[in-house]
Parts: C-alpha cells; sequence; structure tokens
C-alpha cells in the first residue's frame, strides 16, 4: 500500500507521482486497502473508482453497517473531495440477476 502525503496541496499532479500513479489512482488504491484490511467488511461485490478526487463505490455489500463503514473509510482517505455511493445490500445467501 502507498501512503499519501499529509496535505493533499503537497500530492504531485499526475505526471510527478509517486511510481507513476495518478492521484486518483492513489485515492483508489488507499480506499481499497482500506476496505480489504478491515475485518468487519466481508463478502459482496465492490467496485472502487476515483475521478477528480471523487470516490464512486459501486457494487453490492452484505449489510447496511458495511455500506456506511466502506462510506467512512472512503471519507476518511486523505485527498477526497466527495464520494458517491451506489451500493446495493444483498445479505448473504440472497441471489440477485436472473433465473
Amino acid at each position: 500500500m502507498h501512503s499519501l502525503p499529509e496535505n493533499p496541496d503537497d500530492w504531485s499532479e499526475p505526471a510527478d507521482c509517486s511510481l507513476g500513479m495518478s492521484t486518483d489512482e492513489l485515492i483508489a488504491e488507499v480506499v481499497a486497502a482500506s476496505v480489504l484490511s478491515n475485518p468487519h467488511i466481508r463478502g459482496g461485490h465492490l467496485t472502487i473508482q476515483v475521478q477528480n478526487r471523487v470516490v464512486i463505490l459501486s457494487g453490492d455489500v452484505p449489510s447496511t453497517e458495511a455500506r456506511k463503514m466502506i462510506r467512512q473509510l472512503a471519507w476518511s482517505t486523505p485527498g477526497v473531495h466527495d464520494v458517491c455511493s451506489d451500493l446495493g445490500v444483498v445479505p448473504p445467501g440472497e441471489v440477485t440477476g436472473g433465473e
């Protein structure tokens, strides 16, 4: 996992970012690592995208608590300007989609 500088104003533009990653890519990586390392969030399918420091969450999670935690983790990531969540709640064992 890569860490971001404390002050988002100190972040480099995409051409200068560490390891050649853009700020949005770094934010996405930090959010994903935070979600994966949280033992209270298990199951479901989550997609994390970042555009212009706006985190876009989509997919299904197993509970409303998991949905809240994921949003909080995204918001607590340095440099995030907004979080757009389209996470659905599908309890374990329920099937989504076709028959």
